[in-house]
């Protein structure tokens, strides 16, 4: 049976991302609000981006409704600040990557359900320095396996066309926000098209997996997009097939458990998981007499006991 502590404590960690804090001094940040809140200004109310928007089309500026989000294109930084992010990337890679785009996105409620599925970004990037410039509320940013906290004024470096990055579920109460910059920087060009994958590509199925286990429960892993709903379903129905492959689960009393009486690690990590994720009954266990419990309990901790199930768990029992 799969073990799915993988997804908590086993998964390898991510090469060539970069966490970095204190990004910009007072002045610099000074004069980044100053070009944001001027492109700002340029804004077309009959302008809205679509789903199928280029992430290299930086150009544009309004909502983002399909993320949740306000996103402006093309902003322009000083000569300083492009020197410091140059220095930056060539002290992480040792390379001298060319800036292709800066666009600064406002995730709020106001502009939609805030949402950021499993995706590649599918362009001709090679290094994205995703930038916090402001927030009130923690929004964490997932990297493959890993989660990420970001605080204003640190960034996270990464590829963002070999690292399958994206956003936990969360409810973005109304006046919360979070301000992203993201700094797009290209080595050649290189024709990544073929990343544009939808939700239920088998590729992304493990961070899915992992994103959802992450909801307190299915009603927190809301959007909107049908093909984020259709693979929420597989992924369940995976879980569910995965728990089922245990000769000793039954099924009684409205209820889907493992029938021995220990209970394996798996079959409850996975109970635990449909369950916390559904909300469903059926993923909980019934209620064993006091009686039964007491016997349990004593059985447990007599030493005789404990070297037999020892034993058995020697042999594979």
């Amino acid at each position: 049976m799969y073990d799915l502590t993988i997804f908590y404590n086993e998964c390898v960690k991510n090469k060539n991302v970069w966490k970095i804090e204190n990004v910009f001094s007072d002045t610099e940040l000074k004069n980044i609000y100053e070009k944001v809140n001027q492109k700002r200004n340029e804004f077309d109310e009959n302008f809205v981006f679509h789903g199928d928007s280029s992430l290299e089309d930086v150009s544009g500026i309004g909502p983002d409704p399909d993320l949740g989000r306000f996103r402006i294109g093309r902003i322009e930084i000083t000569e300083e600040v492009l020197k410091k992010l140059n220095d930056l990337l060539k002290d992480k890679t040792n390379k001298n990557l060319k800036l292709s785009g800066i666009s600064c996105v406002e995730y709020s409620n106001k502009h939609g359900e805030p949402n950021l599925p499993p995706h590649f970004d599918s362009c001709e990037t090679d290094l994205i320095i995703n930038f916090q410039l402001q927030s009130n509320t923690e929004w964490e940013l997932g990297l493959n396996l890993e989660v990420y906290k970001l605080e204003d004024n640190s960034a996270l470096i990464f590829n963002p066309n070999e690292i399958i990055h994206w956003r936990p579920f969360k409810k973005f109460k109304d006046q919360e926000f979070v301000k992203m910059i993201f700094f797009r920087f290209t080595d050649y060009k290189t024709d990544n098209s073929h990343l544009m994958l939808s939700q239920d590509d088998e590729i992304f199925s493990e961070v899915l997996k992992y994103r959802m286990s992450l909801c307190h429960n299915l009603e927190d892993c809301d959007c909107f997009c049908d093909d984020c709903k259709k693979a929420q379903k597989n992924i369940i129905d995976k879980i569910i097939e995965e728990y089922k492959t245990c000769l000793n689960i039954v099924q009684s009393e409205d209820r889907l458990f493992c029938y021995t009486w220990w209970r394996h690690d798996d079959c409850e990590r996975i109970r635990k998981l449909l369950y916390k994720i559904t909300k469903n009954r059926l993923y909980t266990l019934p209620e064993t007499r006091p009686s039964v419990n007491a016997a349990i309990e004593e059985m447990i901790n007599d030493p005789d006991t404990a070297e037999i199930l020892r034993r058995l768990e020697d042999n594979g029992i």
